[in-house]
């Protein structure tokens, strides 16, 4: 008996649960479902489907990429003149504009996009977009702004049945916790997320916690702890072929190498992340390699190479202006002229 073609909706559905597993298996059937909608020429179809390959994309660090794809699903939304829909397009483009290093103009998109919302009473789309803004304001070294911003979308969550969305903002708050300099309470955060994920058994959602139980516990100096949580997340972000949390993960590692004075073991880590980071693009990661380089190379008495390497970190933080990064920066150039290192960077 011939096998039924599954319908654009199904082909969606399907794109839309493989997307929590694996961004590849997900990304080809978002698009078989645009084909599949384009035949139809069905709008609605085409904007879930475009919207999610952007997704996609941004979550696998295409982010120029995915922008392309979050207008055309503005454009689509227009089409339709749907606000809500151009909202969520625009938040997309907000987030990759982020990740791009442009977070004041994200800033923008998302206060915008918070009107409409309100405006609409859309409170689960509202809380996202706090999230959004919260983590835009982590890029711009106001963790406190974070801070407050999180717990207010926490308190939205509470008005409605989203235990995903409120993993991620509890994940969020974790690390915003953390870099305000509150490590007990963002290990208390992130475990609260990573009991909740678990039960959903949500892979993105459950290697972030990791990740950020790891750092947290870093910041503590509890270091082989630490180590073992990264390398749950590690194994978890492979699972999904996720590079853009991966990176990070792998920098949070050579950095905890650091702190434990396994320097032969900081670096082949850094040199990884470096790699993934340049893939990307993320030039903010690439912020942090070049400070915990310059502690590296600083230890090893190469104090001209150190400080060039600040200089590069200096830099780039300055021209996308992450001001977090420019105090580390500050910070770690002082503690090498006190010798005073290994400096543990939030």
């Amino acid at each position: 008996m011939k096998r039924r073609d599954l319908t654009a909706e199904e082909i969606l559905r399907k794109a839309h649960e493989k997307r929590e597993s694996s961004f590849d298996e997900a990304l080809a059937l978002y698009k078989k479902a645009l084909q599949a909608y384009k035949k139809q020429k069905a709008l609605e179809g085409q904007y879930e489907a475009v919207l999610g390959i952007g997704h996609v994309l941004r979550l696998k660090g295409a982010f120029k990429r995915a922008k392309e794809y979050y207008e055309k699903a503005e454009t689509l939304a227009r089409a339709m003149d749907n606000p809500l829909y151009l909202a969520d397009a625009k938040v997309g483009s907000a987030l990759c504009l982020r990740a791009l290093g442009q977070w004041k103009k994200a800033l923008r998109m998302f206060d915008q996009v918070e009107r409409v919302y309100r405006q609409f009473q859309d409170t689960q789309a509202h809380a996202y977009v706090l999230w959004s803004k919260a983590w835009a304001w982590r890029y711009g070294g106001s963790p406190e702004r974070s801070v407050a911003l999180l717990e207010e979308a926490l308190q939205l969550h509470r008005k409605f049945r989203d235990p995903v969305g409120r993993g991620f903002c509890l994940n969020a708050l974790g690390g915003a916790l953390r870099v305000a300099g509150r490590p007990e309470d963002s290990l208390r955060v992130y475990r609260k997320a990573r009991d909740l994920f678990k039960r959903y058994n949500h892979i993105y959602g459950l290697s972030y916690s990791h990740c950020g139980i790891g750092n947290a516990l870093r910041m503590q100096g509890k270091y082989q702890m630490a180590l073992k949580e990264f390398r749950q997340a590690l194994r978890g972000y492979k699972r999904i072929n996720d590079i853009v949390s991966s990176s990070y993960t792998l920098w949070s590692i050579a950095h905890t190498y650091l702190m434990m004075n396994r320097r032969g073991m900081a670096r082949r880590y850094l040199k990884m992340a470096r790699e993934q980071f340049n893939k990307t693009k993320d030039r903010r990661g690439l912020c942090y390699c070049f400070l915990t380089e310059a502690q590296l190379l600083a230890l090893e008495g190469e104090r001209n190479a150190a400080f060039n390497c600040l200089k590069k970190a200096e830099r780039i933080a300055k021209r996308f202006d992450y001001k977090r990064e420019l105090l580390y920066a500050r910070q770690t150039r002082e503690l090498i002229k006190k010798d005073q290192l290994p400096y543990n960077i939030a």
